[in-house]
C-alpha cells in the first residue's frame, strides 16, 4: 500500500478551473513523499490508482462553495451512474471499493471557490489567494494522517 496521492483536477486554459492544477503542482515540490496526479475530471480509470493508497486528497476548482472547504469523502452506493470523465469523488470511491476491494483509509475532498472560467491561463486573485491556504490543509492531512 502506498502512502498518498494528491489528485489536482481542472483545466489550466480556463483561468480559475486550473487552480486545483496549481496547488497539485505546488504539492509536488513542497511535499517530495506525496504521489500527484493531474486530470482534467476524474474517470473511472482513476479507481485503480485511487485503490493502490492509504490517503487520497482531491483539490478541485467549486463554483458550489463561497469558501475555501475541506471534507472526508465516503464511498457512493453501488449503481451511481458511471460517466467518462464525470465521476465524484465518492462514485470514484464507490467504483474501487467494487472493483478492487479497496479503498484509502482517508479520502479528502478540497473545493476551491472560483469567480471566473474564462478562457486564460491566470487565475483571478480571488482564487490566487487559495493557493497557500489549501497547501496549508494538504500539510495537515498528510500529518494528520
Amino acid at each position: 500500500m502506498k502512502p498518498a496521492l494528491l489528485i489536482g483536477i481542472g483545466n489550466t486554459l480556463r483561468g480559475d478551473d486550473g487552480v486545483g492544477i496549481r496547488v497539485a503542482e505546488q504539492a509536488r515540490r513542497k511535499f517530495p513523499q506525496l504521489d500527484v496526479e493531474c486530470v482534467h475530471g476524474l474517470s473511472p480509470e482513476i479507481a485503480d490508482t485511487v485503490a493502490q493508497y492509504a490517503t487520497v486528497i482531491i483539490v478541485d476548482a467549486s463554483v458550489a462553495t463561497a469558501s475555501l472547504r475541506a471534507s472526508e469523502v465516503t464511498p457512493a452506493v453501488s449503481g451511481e451512474k458511471i460517466e467518462a470523465h464525470t465521476m465524484s469523488p465518492a462514485g470514484v470511491l464507490g467504483l474501487a471499493k467494487m472493483i478492487y476491494e479497496h479503498i484509502p483509509s482517508h479520502t479528502v475532498l478540497i473545493e476551491i471557490p472560483v469567480v471566473s472560467c474564462d478562457y486564460g491561463e491566470e487565475l483571478s486573485p480571488a482564487a490566487a489567494a487559495q493557493v497557500e491556504p489549501s497547501l496549508d490543509i494538504v500539510e495537515s492531512y498528510l500529518t494528520r494522517f
